[in-house]
């Protein structure tokens, strides 16, 4: 719901999933895809003109749960990517909450940034 809106504030910004459909069933804490993309929107394209692709990714691999959110965007400065983001704060506080042995990364490709959490799968 989050993107549609977004997609029809932002015509110009394209959204791309890449779901494993065996994950779909998979239980997540709240709210922790949503603020990512909504970084990528705030801090990645709206600095270009609200446009750009954002991708989201869902996989497992070695029976780890993978979701990653990157951008076309500007990328992360110091500051975006240091622990005084507010919403990467309460991310990694969830996560430790339901999955204490997840993680989160912050990823910097030649352009845009990349948010990626992993879960264990095989965790109690």
């Amino acid at each position: 719901m989050y993107i549609a809106i977004q997609q029809t504030r932002f015509p110009y910004i394209r959204f791309i999933e890449s779901i494993n459909e065996k994950l779909k069933e998979q239980m997540l804490p709240p709210l922790l895809i949503q603020p990512l993309i909504e970084n990528a929107i705030v801090h990645g394209l709206a600095p270009q003109g609200h446009q750009g692709v954002i991708n989201l990714t869902i996989k497992s691999e070695l029976m780890k749960l993978i979701i990653e959110v990157s951008d076309d965007g500007i990328g992360f400065d110091d500051v975006k990517a240091s622990d005084q983001s507010v919403a990467l704060k309460n991310i990694k506080a969830r996560l430790q909450l339901h999955h204490p042995l997840s993680t989160i990364t912050i990823l910097e490709p030649d352009q845009g940034a990349t948010v990626q959490i992993t879960i264990p799968l095989n965790e109690s």
